[in-house]
């Protein structure tokens, strides 16, 4: 059907089977019998084998057309790739709006120097902006929210960078404009990605299994033509019970990107330089080759990073003393020029000099590391910096960069311009609409929303909640010289209060944090735990409770509640329903009587038990990557599903009432509504009693925090990525 519709459409046959075997990576193989016979020929062969048949059994009329594309279709589709997506409001009345002032800076996580040394690169969580060094400027800005570590091309002329979608574009550091913009479509997609320095080659690492036994595999692709260079399946093959094997395996279960490779490429952008487990690939990326590695960099297994055109430092075994071999090799001779010993820490290379950045220290983020001398030049508070030479550039307090020569506190700043708000790392409105309060990773804001005006800069939190006082309670991390601490915020008249010590354990929950506790001789915290809730103001324990089975996933509900819930196949969900014959009847009624969710709420500041019901979500990622969700409002329970949809089901017998698709971001039972994003700059409006839609609402930038506030009015407040607060009236 896809055949007779592409070329119904005016399109060449050969086109749907060239897609196919680019796509899947099949290097036009077709497979024969023999190979069928064996069972050795590739699914994806056989695929590209039955397209090829659909296309010789088309009528010669149909089968005319040869592939081809002109010049304005060319641009067309470049265009398509580059232009991100921009939508105007619509179907918003009732709308007030505030601006944030001042707005909230995102934290820079990178800094690097053009080669040349005359630019600098500063990427924060939502874009890459580029400046002038001599001019002390910024240049222009690039809007790349989902963008992996941006980087100059050897020559200094444009930027490169890549993304999750594997997604590659270049600009153009003189005209600030994109000239290049490809998107490779790979099957199997990649767990980990790497781009070289001109943005001509990607290297994707995938884990694939063989038969029973899971395996890394790596491949090097044309980014121009989508066409692979270099394919090893099983590159890297880890013994079944090695934790690099662990790692492989829930990298492939998960589907999410993860660390599963060292990949480090010269700054001219020659040289590539691999390690997975125990192997090691090195590769002449200018005349396409591998490499021959010499001496001890044959058995170079952990991180490594080059130094320098033709120099890479690596992190090597364990001393008896607790530190690690460390050795400089001349690449790829490996040849040893300097042998000495470093702490188990995080390094990077600097773009120009001999030195690294390494951390975290202690007391500082980061520090410059001259590893001839086998010292730290300088150390220094904030975690994101480079060094050209002698002259570090590094994110100030105010989010934008410092420049200044290495261990000088004489800089001079350079502004950045202000971006997109990224998802924060924590936000709260206030029950009655009056504050907001958002951090990022390196600072926090508190403003008063009937001004938009800023009450307060505050250090970054990771969680936080606001009472019906407005009284903030927050956890905060150890950040510059503050300890890691929990602390109450009074907002008018300012005040501060520690509550006490923060643990990397505590999870909170309003004003209660909670956290698992082994019992007895077993660590782990999965099964035989205990759940311990605490009060943050008093730090006294509220109520604690034993699981000698699978321990719950707390999750929140619109009032004075809070959601447990297991997978109905543990034993822990087993005993409750085997125990309480209301349950057994709803799982007996389940199509499939061992998939689905036990929910339960409980008073939180007791842990008395309230409700129980099943509903029947099913995990589809085997227990990997459960991407189910299941908040309370009211009566009913929201239940999110594997397939961007929301069942909602009546707390009391587990029937089902309503779905949408969609991700609940508010509720609230007294108007009986819920509020959902589905596409990221658009809010639907849900009738909780029934599943259907009351309302869509396009806000033209994405929601980054939505609440429901009832009082002299009832409003919807969403805070957006351009930094403005909505608030449009509901009407129940």
């Amino acid at each position: 059907m896809a055949l007779y519709a592409a070329v119904k459409a005016g399109y060449a046959p050969d086109s749907f089977a060239s897609f196919l075997n680019s796509s899947m990576l099949n290097n036009g193989k077709t497979g024969n019998w023999l190979s069928d016979f064996f069972g050795l020929t590739h699914e994806s062969t056989k695929r590209y084998r039955a397209a090829r048949k659909l296309i010789d059994a088309l009528p010669q009329a149909c089968r005319s057309k040869q592939p081809g594309t002109s010049e304005a279709f060319q641009n067309w589709t470049g265009a398509v790739l580059g232009e991100r997506l921009k939508t105007a409001q619509k179907n918003v009345s009732d709308d007030k709006t505030v601006t944030l002032d001042p707005p909230l800076r995102a934290s820079l996580w990178r800094i690097r120097f053009s080669l040349n040394g005359k630019y600098i690169l500063a990427q924060d969580e939502a874009g890459i902006t580029v400046l002038d060094r001599d001019a002390e400027k910024s240049l222009f800005r690039i809007d790349a929210p989902d963008a992996e570590a941006g980087q100059f091309s050897p020559d200094s002329t444009t930027v490169v960078f890549q993304d999750a979608k594997l997604r590659v574009e270049q600009w153009s550091v003189a005209t600030g404009k994109r000239i290049r913009s490809k998107e490779l479509v790979v099957l199997e997609g990649c767990t980990q990605t790497a781009l070289s320095p001109d943005g001509k080659v990607l290297v994707c690492a995938y884990v694939n299994f063989h038969g029973e036994m899971i395996q890394l595999g790596l491949r090097l692709l044309d980014v121009e033509n989508g066409q692979t260079i270099f394919d090893k399946a099983n590159f890297a093959e880890p013994d079944t019970f090695s934790p690099y094997a662990y790692r492989l395996y829930i990298a492939k279960e998960s589907g999410d990107p993860m660390y599963v490779m060292n990949a480090s490429v010269s700054p001219d952008g020659k040289f590539l330089m691999v390690s997975a487990g125990n192997r090691q690939l090195a590769y002449d990326l200018e005349s396409r080759r591998m490499l021959q590695l010499g001496g001890k960099l044959k058995s170079v297994q952990n991180r490594s990073v080059f130094f320098g055109p033709d120099q890479l430092f690596s992190l090597g075994n364990y001393k008896s003393n607790g530190k690690f071999e460390a050795r400089l090799f001349k690449f790829p001779s490996g040849e040893v020029i300097k042998e000495t010993e470093m702490e188990n820490i995080a390094f990077d290379a600097v773009t120009k000099g001999q030195n690294l950045i390494v951390g975290p220290l202690k007391d500082y983020a980061v520090g410059i590391y001259d590893p001839m001398q086998s010292k730290v030049l300088t150390a220094l508070k904030m975690s994101t910096i480079d060094v050209w030479d002698s002259t570090m550039a590094l994110e100030d307090a105010s989010g934008g960069v410092a420049i200044a020569p290495i261990g000088s506190v004489n800089a001079k700043n350079i502004s950045l311009p202000l971006g997109v708000l990224p998802k924060p790392r924590a936000a709260a409105f206030s029950s009655d609409g009056k504050y907001l309060v958002v951090s990022m990773r390196n600072r926090a804001d508190i403003w008063d929303l009937n001004s938009g005006k800023q009450v307060r800069l505050v250090r970054p939190f990771r969680s936080v909640w606001m009472d019906k006082a407005d009284r903030i309670y927050g956890q905060f991390p150890k950040y510059l010289n503050r300890d890691a601490e929990e602390m109450q915020i009074t907002v008018e008249p300012f005040a501060s209060k520690s509550l006490g010590k923060l643990e990397d354990e505590d999870t909170q929950y309003r004003d209660l944090k909670f956290r698992l506790k082994p019992l007895g001789k077993y660590k782990g915290i999965r099964e035989h735990a205990t759940l311990e809730f605490k009060k943050m103001d008093t730090q006294a324990v509220a109520w604690t409770r034993d699981y000698p089975h699978e321990t719950p996933v707390c999750w929140p509900a619109d009032d004075d509640r809070l959601v447990l819930a297991w997978d109905l196949s543990s034993d822990t969900a087993k005993s409750e329903v085997k125990s309480n014959p209301v349950l057994q009847k709803e799982a007996d009624a389940l199509t499939n009587k061992k998939k689905g969710l036990l929910v339960e709420t409980v008073a939180p500041y007791t842990g008395a038990p309230l409700q129980q019901v099943i509903v029947p979500e099913v995990d589809l990622s085997g227990g990997w990557n459960d991407r189910r969700h299941a908040t309370v409002s009211g009566e009913f329970v929201l239940a999110r599903g594997e397939h961007g949809n929301t069942s909602i089901y009546k707390i009391g017998d587990g029937s089902k009432v309503g779905e949408f698709f969609g991700t609940p971001v508010a509720s609230d039972a007294t108007v009986g509504v819920i509020a959902a994003v589905n596409r990221e700059d658009e809010i639907i409006l849900v009738d909780e009693h029934t599943g259907k839609e009351l309302r869509r609402l396009t806000l033209g930038s994405p929601v980054r925090l939505a609440q429901i506030v009832t009082g002299k009015e009832t409003a919807l407040l969403v805070l957006t990525a351009d930094q403005v607060v909505h608030r449009i009236s509901i009407h129940p």
